[in-house]
């Protein structure tokens, strides 16, 4: 079984430079699992909370880095 972090760049979606100033970045992660990535927080696409589950690399409000 191979599982697969992905990292997504908050920043350039919500077209903020503050950390940048500092040196830092503000990020989200998923993980990919047997083909499905799966995340936690809010997802404002489907409209829930908590564990949910997308195709891999495709956050609608993230940049995938």
């Amino acid at each position: 079984m191979r599982v697969t972090v992905t990292v997504y760049d908050i920043q350039k979606s919500c077209n903020s430079k503050g950390a940048d100033r500092f040196g830092v970045g503000i990020y989200h992660t998923g993980v990919e699992i047997y083909g499905s990535e799966y995340a936690y927080g809010g997802n404002t696409t489907v409209r829930t909370t908590g564990v949910y589950q997308i195709p891999p690399r495709s956050h609608a409000a993230f940049e995938f880095k």
